[in-house]
């Protein structure tokens, strides 16, 4: 299986759990069921092979557990669990879902703008001057002011 696949799977695994554990018992019983006719050949008695049988493949549900943690992403499946349990309190109460949305607009807004005004008094201003000719680009003073060339803004224009 291509590594893909797999993440796809764990991925979505807590969408399809229904059909994977019916899968996962049906593949379970089969295998007591192999190991009890196997101990029934030995010459047990059927209760007796059914518990030699179950003693063999060990406790079902700690095996369950097991294969269920290889086969998914725990922290996934707590994700899901916890954004389900999320939405179910904010359909419970309408008004606190809608101040929620509007908090996390605005928050996300007010960060956003701030940081982009901050990017550009900082960082804009500062970078990529040419000895007050205008913005230029990156190293192009060094190499045209060597090669007695005036250097070119972004725009591709000499300021001279």
């Amino acid at each position: 299986m291509t590594k893909v696949r797999v993440m796809l799977k764990c991925t979505l695994g807590p969408l399809a759990r229904r059909k994977v554990e019916r899968d996962f018992d049906d593949e379970v019983r089969f295998h007591l069921q192999m190991e009890t006719e196997n101990n029934l050949r030995k010459g047990m008695t059927e209760e007796e092979a059914r518990n030699r049988a179950l003693a063999q493949f060990g406790r079902v549900a700690a095996v369950k557990e097991t294969c269920r943690e290889t086969r998914s992403l725990p922290w996934m499946e707590v994700l899901w669990q916890e954004l389900g349990f999320g939405m179910r309190m904010l359909r419970r109460s309408p008004g606190f879902a809608a101040l929620t949305v509007l908090c996390l607009t605005l928050g996300i807004g007010a960060s956003t703008s701030a940081l982009s005004w901050l990017e550009v008094i900082c960082v804009r201003r500062g970078a990529g001057r040419c000895r007050g000719r205008g913005r230029c680009r990156a190293g192009s003073e060094a190499t045209a002011g060597s090669a007695g060339v005036a250097p070119r803004t972004l725009d591709g224009h000499n300021r001279n």
